[in-house]
């Protein structure tokens, strides 16, 4: 079996799996994969915080050590890996909001923050962990504040879904598209499915990035992801983080 080969570490509940994996980097193997039924500090992007209820979602963080791959093209990879695993075991079309949020009919299902470990010696990142929350089962308290921002599996499907079986697919992904980042064809590839499937093109947008606000439209992406705003004076800004507001 896939897993048997993995290093997996569970938790009933655990502050962050992101937390921990970046935590003991320098003493787990490439590819060991950290799950949590509960989160009582999940993170997300820009500092906020991913409420993460017991045995509610798939709560993971995924650790890459391997400098093999073409780790520019991580955040991507791990949006087109979620968005293949949903369709495939829920039969649910999603789409991405960039960088790496996962949505359905606006509303969001799925989170991931990707994080770099700096090496104290060298000062340099020198692995990669991939955090992965995605609502599955119907929560039954949802905070007011979030009833019209986020959905879960169940909400969509009607159906309880295996996060194990989702969890092994979406690992999987992430590992075969590692591998074709050593080919520019295999880049070019991964960037087209993104690009398919982002729901940012053809919007009026404000990009926040920082104290940065651009307000445009969406004219595509670079070979690492970052988008191309075209602002209302028809200039154009390359955008490597941030989060788009539609308007």
């Amino acid at each position: 079996m896939f897993f048997e080969e993995k290093r997996i570490i569970q938790f009933d509940e655990i502050d962050s799996t992101n937390n921990y994996a970046k935590n003991n980097a320098r003493n787990l193997p490439d590819g060991t994969i950290i799950l949590a039924k509960k989160q009582t500090a999940g993170r997300g992007r820009l500092g906020r915080t991913f409420i993460s209820p017991d045995s509610k979602g798939l709560y993971m963080s995924m650790l890459i050590k391997n400098r093999d791959y073409d780790l520019n093209l991580v955040t991507v990879i791990a949006a087109v890996s979620v968005y293949r695993g949903i369709l495939k075991i829920c039969k649910i079309k999603t789409k991405i909001k960039w960088v790496n949020d996962i949505q359905f009919e606006g509303k969001k299902l799925c989170g991931i923050l990707t994080e770099g470990v700096f090496d104290t010696e060298t000062g340099k990142i020198n692995r990669l962990v991939i955090g992965i929350g995605l609502n599955i089962e119907k929560w039954h308290e949802i905070p007011e504040d979030l009833r019209n921002i986020i959905t879960t599996i169940e909400d969509i499907s009607g159906k309880k879904i295996s996060s194990e079986k989702l969890c092994l697919e979406i690992v999987k992904n992430i590992e075969k598209l590692l591998k074709k980042t050593n080919s520019e064809r295999g880049k070019q590839k991964i960037l087209k499915e993104y690009k398919k499937n982002l729901n940012v093109f053809n919007k009026e947008i404000v990009l926040v990035s920082g104290n940065v606000k651009i307000s445009g439209k969406i004219k595509d992406i670079t070979e690492t992801g970052a988008l191309i705003i075209v602002d209302g004076e028809n200039n154009e800004h390359i955008v490597n983080s941030g989060e788009i507001i539609f308007q």
